[in-house]
């Protein structure tokens, strides 16, 4: 692509891509199944849970080379104490938005919490573009197996998310030894709830090919998992209607979150 036009693209990209392909933007948004979930149904009930996690994972967004994407999350978890830290990178040169998060959690079946992040796009400015971000952290067990995780925010989202820029605000999932899935809401800036939704289905002893889909935009694709000993490598391949298509992988080694 020549510089012009991916100078001209980036710079559509930083606030309608959030607006038209939702929650596609973030790696973490790849897989809406917690780590924790999908291990725990591909993983023997005899296997010791572990109290630690490290998580590796890397794409491409809408398959542009100017827009790869890596990330590096690690945690440890006490039956009263839950910490993770992530950082994830999307772009290069001419585009590049670093997102920083550090999670603390207190409490044994319900946790309450916060996070603390900061976001920086660097468009090739004198100055990067910086934004603190702080939101409150609830998380539970309900009935019949399922969980419940709500974010909610005290700070504006970053100027570049736009008025329809999406966050997450709440993940429902649940499921068994056979199939796990979970279900998430997002809010725009401007206060619209959007929804979008995994399920996946185990295959084989320690694979599992699932579904992953956005109604309000169009979005879907598939996800696969396998896991090899203590690794659980996850696949993610979805496609926007207008986009096109956004791959990622992941490893996680230790317990998953």
């Amino acid at each position: 692509m020549r510089p012009l036009a991916l100078v001209l693209g980036l710079g559509w990209l930083v606030v309608p891509l959030v607006v038209i392909a939702g929650g596609l933007r973030d790696l973490d948004d790849a897989w809406l199944i917690p780590t924790e979930r999908l291990r725990a149904m591909l993983t023997s009930a005899q296997a010791p849970p572990q109290r630690w996690f490290l998580t590796v994972a890397q794409g491409r967004l809408h398959d542009l080379a100017e827009l790869p994407q890596l990330g590096i999350t690690a945690g440890c978890g006490w039956p009263d104490l839950h910490g993770r830290l992530a950082w994830e990178r999307l772009g290069r040169s001419l585009y590049r938005e670093d997102q920083a998060r550090l999670e603390v959690l207190v409490g044994p079946t319900w946790r309450v919490g916060c996070g603390v992040g900061l976001d920086q796009l660097d468009l090739g400015e004198s100055e990067p573009r910086r934004a603190f971000s702080l939101e409150l952290r609830i998380q539970g067990s309900l009935p019949n197996g399922l969980r419940l995780d709500v974010w909610w925010p005290l700070t504006e989202a970053p100027t570049w998310y736009g008025r329809q820029g999406l966050r997450r605000w709440l993940r429902l999932d649940g499921g068994g030894k056979a199939t796990v899935w979970s279900v998430t809401v997002d809010v725009t800036s401007e206060g619209t709830p959007t929804v979008q939704g995994e399920a996946m289905l185990r295959l084989a002893a320690a694979g599992a090919l699932g579904l992953r889909f956005e109604p309000w935009s169009g979005a879907a694709g598939f996800t696969m998992a396998w896991r090899l000993g203590p690794v659980l490598w996850r696949s993610s391949h979805l496609v926007h209607p207008d986009l096109g298509t956004s791959h990622r992988w992941s490893f996680d080694l230790g317990g998953g979150s």
